[in-house]
């Protein structure tokens, strides 16, 4: 039942039980913020050092309380563990089957007790490893099922949660379904974001380019007309939302939902050149996550046809990614130039109203991020922004400290 209305500005708010809607308008309904980024350290390539030398379209950054850094490098099937002044404190991993090993490393996560946890994909069947705060193997938990099949996980701030792209083949042996959302810890689902049939994987197809574009296009239409878009923060909060549509849920430790915003926006036309920007990038990230058996077969030319194929919509998705910031606000990327590597970023407040926008750092949003675990590669902690940026094929830890401060011009 409604219980409170109230209109202020441009922005109307409604509670419904423990449920808060936001609507925000086009501008914000006082004086514009931005944030501004201050470098503050960089671990880079230039050493020439082994253990700062990061491969694949899926490097992601964390850091604990004590300001450490974890470096998550799937190339190189390990995690990189750096002292808060960027000193190499040790290696975690590698590759292999054995304890604390990993197979095709895709994301990890340092949780509320400052343990870690990461994941091991191997389509059918997946691994969780857990870490100790020191980063020294503990466990690990492996499943296997035909039923559902995990491509991703995005773990909660105490792992009871995992926001993943899963997908269940269909009776008919044809077709998938393609879901994005959270689970519970025993793999049950919970919200589902988006849902989406597909054309199963054809090995009888494999050295057939023309069913290779087919293939790609179907997922590249997914995409780009709508992909559930997740995100866990530091505090147990966890955030969803459709990137077709500007409207984002904010979900408590026990997923009970506690938030929605939403804003007006102009839509962004996406540019021919841009579409065509995309195609070395997702090239990259299909490489990352292909089994090395079908990487030969994801060709520029495949990527090309397949991005041509689908006909991608003029107009970009008003949301690509999630940030969630420390005191309980969050980001919401609205914009992406495939070009620069650009992003603009909406700013809300913890109360989800709309106080302007940001231009962030190189980030590298993922054209696959959303399905894949990583939407972007930005985490905000201990007061600082970290980030993996790409420069010229070479992956840099970024440290920022950040501002929030009086914007100049307006919102558009």
């Amino acid at each position: 039942m409604l219980r409170i209305f109230i209109v202020i500005g441009l922005t109307l708010t409604a509670v419904y039980g423990a449920e808060t809607r936001v609507d925000n308008g086009l501008k914000p309904e006082s004086s514009p913020m931005t944030l501004v980024f201050e470098e503050d350290l960089r671990i880079s390539p230039e050493s020439g050092e082994s253990h700062h030398i990061w491969t694949g379209a899926s490097v992601t950054v964390d850091a604990n309380r004590s300001g450490h850094i974890f470096v998550t490098d799937p190339g190189g099937s390990r995690i990189l563990l750096f002292d808060a002044e960027g000193a190499l404190i040790k290696e975690i991993g590698g590759k292999g089957e054995g304890p604390g090993e990993f197979q095709i490393l895709s994301s990890f996560k340092i949780l509320d007790d400052q343990t870690g946890i990461a994941f091991d994909n191997m389509q059918v069947s997946v691994t969780f490893t857990k870490f100790d705060k020191g980063g020294a193997y503990v466990d690990r938990t492996t499943r296997s099922s035909f039923g559902m099949i995990i491509q991703s996980a995005i773990f909660s701030s105490d792992a009871e949660h995992l926001g993943s792209f899963y997908m269940i083949p269909n009776a008919d042996g044809t077709t998938i379904k393609a879901y994005t959302g959270f689970l519970s810890r025993d793999f049950k689902p919970g919200t589902v974001i988006t849902e989406n049939t597909l054309n199963r994987f054809n090995m009888n197809e494999l050295a057939n380019p023309s069913w290779w574009a087919g293939y790609l296009a179907q997922w590249f239409e997914m995409i780009a007309t709508g992909i559930g878009v997740m995100a866990c923060g530091p505090n147990g909060e966890m955030f969803t939302a459709s990137s077709n549509k500007y409207e984002i849920t904010r979900w408590d430790r026990d997923m009970n939902k506690t938030l929605v915003v939403s804003r007006k926006y102009k839509p962004v036309i996406r540019t021919e050149a841009e579409t065509m920007a995309l195609i070395d990038p997702i090239r990259e990230e299909m490489l990352s996550i292909l089994p090395p058996s079908l990487q030969q077969y994801a060709t520029e030319a495949v990527v090309r046809r397949g991005v041509e194929k689908a006909e991608l919509p003029p107009a970009k998705p008003p949301i690509f990614a999630i940030i969630p910031m420390e005191e309980g606000g969050f980001l919401a990327i609205h914009n992406y130039d495939s070009i620069s590597g650009e992003s603009i970023a909406d700013i809300f407040s913890k109360q989800g109203r709309y106080l302007g926008q940001a231009k962030l750092p190189p980030i590298s949003v993922n054209f696959f991020g959303s399905l894949f675990g990583n939407n972007t590669k930005m985490v905000f902690k201990n007061g600082y922004a970290y980030t993996i940026e790409d420069r010229e094929d070479e992956a840099h830890m970024v440290r920022y400290k950040h501002q929030m401060v009086p914007a100049k011009g307006s919102d558009g």
